[in-house]
């Protein structure tokens, strides 16, 4: 099948290919080469590029004749894309080890028309556009053919494959075509190309679908229903193939070789087809071994590839768990590897090739307070040695903007630990205050396996700028100065920490900001949570999240500064209010946050075509101004619907409504959201 994505990536790799050799003939000194190379009757090509596509044979030792033909061949196929249809390169080895390469040009001729006949079954617009999927030359953005491309034998070709293909891949399994035929105009130096289908024939339908007495047996349930009466299609087959390939791995079977073959009856359009399968036995996980993992620790790639010792192995889990992986965005290349120890064991060797170097990332938002913004992420991994990466992070919006920077240092102590050493300016707007601050952090991070983490931090935070509303708190109009020491433990069995939709999750987390510490507010803050993703079938997911916070004064609740407290409200929480609207407030009706909160929401989640998700939900929480008197009444609650276009790379598009069942005077009866990416 063609990826569309993959012609562009092609398209952009010719192009910065096309002006680097440009810049290369202009400005660079060809590389010299072992023996001489001479190039007679050449003009349209420059050295450094001629010096290129023969390097190989040039460096090698003499009487290399298959390398020698590969140069010359080389030579051809660059004249070739460059439309001299009828070169001719004659090479040579002459006394000595010098090689020669006489090069007779030709005219450089371009297509002018391109057309297509004798083909009923396959609209002719379809069969041109296929032009523009050759890899390497143009990207599939004309909807046909543009006059002016060179004359390139090599490319015919492949557009006759392509259509050749197309037919295939519709049922018409007995389709013939005639070599492309042209029509040279020797004034205008320019070409008519035509592509004749000579025979469509019948379009097939499966009309059965035979295979091993043994692949019931080894399947069971798991056995797919082959597609009986349907097109005989590269998708029908395919997918049929693959579901059975699928189904062998869930149950054991690592590495299964599948052989389609086919009878045809032209006559009655049909195809029967049989399915050959070599399964091999199935076998447990003896050992699961990390190669290549430097910076991320192997317990924690094993723990995300979910493949564990003593079970049978599962192809589905493995599948989900490299999906995992990837998104951490942490690896460049993830392969798996099998080594059967006999007929019930089998290890499990995962080569990674870690990311390194300069990574750019770049994303806007849409927030519903915040409005219009944008992510901006620079990663410098290893510049500063193995295992020494810089990170940046710039967060620009409507309402804020933070800049932030860290050194990380995988592996201080041993493989699983970490140091991070980073510093923040900010400026956070939200509806019940604004926060301008500046200072650093200290992390130590040790990941204990099983998906669990435990860190130790330390943070020192000027807060200059600081205003709000409320009242009944000491802090109006003053800055403050927050030290302050945390303990957190992560629990993370998701399969995707940004956007799950399966596993588990958990956090508890304490903060302790005293003078001890550098601070001149003193308060101790806990907060635990945690969230579970539940598949019920291929479409539809259900998920559970919780969480609860507690925040005792040292100073006596109007000692704590706003920004410290907790609200709930926004897209994010309960959403049948606004951002930070569900919470305390003081005799003036200003927002002035809480000592507790507790949430908790619940969503059944259908996936209706491709990345569009429906959910339905269910929100409920409550913030408390006293501490003391931390309960789970005066409960306020959100029913709804959410659309999600999903999206792992900037994060999901969202909008959702909301209905406030218990709605009280001034409160909103519905809330509409809609959201875009993530802010980080």
């Amino acid at each position: 099948m063609h990826d569309p994505q993959r012609s562009r990536r092609h398209r952009r790799a010719h192009l910065s290919g096309v002006w680097l050799a440009l810049a290369a003939a202009c400005t660079a000194t060809p590389e010299p080469l072992a023996r001489p190379v001479s190039f007679p009757g050449v003009s349209a090509l420059g050295q450094s590029e001629l010096h290129a596509l023969v390097a190989d044979a040039a460096n090698a030792a003499p009487g290399d004749a298959e390398r020698l033909a590969r140069a010359a061949e080389a030579l051809r196929r660059a004249y070739h894309a460059r439309g001299y249809a009828d070169v001719e390169v004659t090479p040579a080895e002459l006394a000595g080890g010098a090689l020669e390469f006489t090069v007779v040009e030709g005219r450089r001729w371009s297509i002018n028309q391109l057309s297509v006949s004798g083909n009923s079954a396959v609209a002719t617009d379809d069969l041109l556009r296929l032009w523009g999927y050759i890899e390497g030359l143009r990207a599939p953005l004309a909807p046909t053919f543009r006059a002016g491309d060179p004359l390139d034998p090599d490319e015919l070709g492949r557009w006759l494959q392509l259509v050749q293909t197309r037919y295939l891949d519709a049922g018409y399994l007995d389709a013939r075509l005639d070599a492309p035929t042209v029509e040279r105009d020797d004034v205008t130096g320019s070409a008519k190309v035509s592509l004749h289908v000579a025979h469509e024939g019948p379009r097939y339908r499966i009309d059965g679908f035979a295979v091993p007495e043994s692949l019931p047996a080894l399947l069971g349930d798991d056995l797919p229903s082959a597609p009986l009466g349907e097109f005989c299609t590269r998708g029908q087959v395919e997918t049929f193939v693959g579901r059975v390939l699928a189904a062998l791995r869930r149950r054991g079977h690592a590495e299964p070789e599948l052989r389609v073959s086919a009878d045809r009856d032209a006559a009655a359009g049909k195809v029967s087809l049989r399915l050959a399968v070599a399964a091999g036995p199935a076998r447990t996980v003896e050992e699961v071994e990390v190669l290549g993992s430097r910076r991320v620790p192997k317990a924690l790639v094993r723990d995300k590839l979910g493949l564990r010792v003593g079970q049978r192995f599962d192809g589905d889990i493995e599948r989900r768990g490299i999906a995992t992986l990837s998104a951490t965005g942490e690896f460049e290349r993830l392969d798996v590897r099998y080594e059967p120890l006999d007929d019930e064991r089998m290890r499990v060797l995962i080569d990674t090739q870690e990311t390194t170097g300069l990574v750019l990332r770049g994303a806007p938002y849409v927030h519903p307070w915040r409005r219009l913004g944008y992510n901006f992420m620079v990663e410098g991994r290893d510049v500063l040695g193995d295992r020494h990466d810089l990170l940046g992070h710039v967060h620009v919006g409507y309402r804020g903007y933070h800049f932030g920077g860290r050194y990380l240092h995988s592996g201080i102590f041993d493989e699983n630990t970490s140091l991070t050493v980073g510093g923040d300016f900010f400026y956070n707007e939200r509806p019940a205050f604004t926060d301008r601050g500046a200072g650093g952090t200290v992390e130590l991070r040790r990941y204990m396996g099983e998906g669990l983490s435990l860190s130790a931090s330390y943070a020192l935070m000027q807060h200059f700028d600081t205003t709000f509303d409320a009242a009944s708190t000491s802090n109006v109009g003053r800055d403050y100065t927050e030290g302050r020491v945390s303990l957190a433990a992560d629990l993370d069995g998701t399969d995707n920490r940004l956007l799950p939709t399966r596993g588990h999750k958990a956090f508890v987390r304490l903060d302790r900001v005293d003078d001890a510490f550098g601070a001149d507010v003193e308060f101790t803050r806990l907060r635990v949570g945690a969230g579970l993703w539940l598949p019920l079938n291929e479409r539809l997911r259900w998920s559970l999240e919780a969480e609860a916070g507690l925040l005792w004064p040292g100073r006596g609740s109007a000692g704590v500064p706003v920004p410290e407290r907790f609200f709930l409200g926004g897209y994010d929480t309960v959403r049948s209010f606004r951002e930070s609207r569900l919470g305390p407030r003081d005799a003036t009706g200003a927002l002035r946050g809480g000592e507790f909160h507790n949430f908790a929401r619940t969503e059944l989640v259908a996936t209706v075509l491709g990345p569009l998700d429906v959910a339905l939900f269910a929100d409920a929480g409550n913030v408390g101004a006293d501490v003391s008197s931390y309960d789970l009444n005066d409960m306020r609650y959100a029913l709804g619907f959410a659309l999600r276009l999903m999206s792992r790379d900037t994060g999901p598009v969202v909008v959702s409504a909301a209905y406030n069942p218990d709605r009280e005077r001034g409160e909103d009866e519905w809330v509409v959201d809609f959201t875009a990416g993530v802010i980080f």
